[in-house]
């Protein structure tokens, strides 16, 4: 029918720049969870026919300065919070996910992370299983590909990663596009 069967304000007010990424459906335990990727860099667990708040992890440093525009409509630089850009790849009990800051800042340098799922309440210092950063990686605006214990992310800097699925440690990285023109 199209009925609204609930709804949430989540993040609310706290959004840094805008909400880009689209949420995804998680087998946990084999009952379905709705992850949603908030504009705000948390990760939220939904139960999908009431609603409720199963779980949510902070995916930014809390040393980070919030996303703001400047006077003049400047870009954020520096060490600032990072948002989900690419939509989550769920794999077995695992959520994989990366983060970025707006299109046009170059010098992003947002982790992608790997997440168990299955916790409740604020799992941030429970449920991250590896975080991965690379001088060559910069961030990604896209989401991972899992295969065969390997998982494959593309970076900002045009940088294609194979790492481990148990422990996020690179297989083997390569360039597949130069700066002239494409991708990164």
């Amino acid at each position: 029918s199209g009925k609204v069967i609930w709804s949430s304000r989540a993040p609310g007010q706290a959004i840094l720049y805008s909400q880009w990424s689209s949420p995804v459906i998680a087998q946990v335990n084999a009952k379905a969870q709705v992850v949603f990727p908030g504009g705000d860099g948390w990760l939220y667990g939904f139960e999908p026919k009431s609603g409720e708040l199963l779980w949510k992890v902070n995916c930014n440093d809390p040393s980070l300065r919030d996303w703001r525009l400047g006077q003049f409509g400047q870009h954020a630089v520096g060490n600032v919070k990072h948002f989900f850009v690419g939509t989550p790849t769920v794999h077995k009990d695992t959520i994989y996910v990366g983060l970025n800051n707006d299109f046009e800042d170059s010098q992003t340098n947002a982790p992608l992370y790997a997440i168990s799922l299955g916790h409740r309440g604020d799992a941030t210092a429970k449920a991250v299983r590896w975080k991965f950063q690379h001088p060559d990686f910069g961030s990604t605006y896209c989401s991972a590909a899992v295969a065969d214990g390997i998982v494959y992310v593309l970076g900002h800097r045009a940088v294609l990663f194979a790492l481990d699925e148990k422990n996020g440690e690179v297989i083997w990285h390569c360039r597949i596009a130069n700066n002239a023109g494409g991708y990164g």
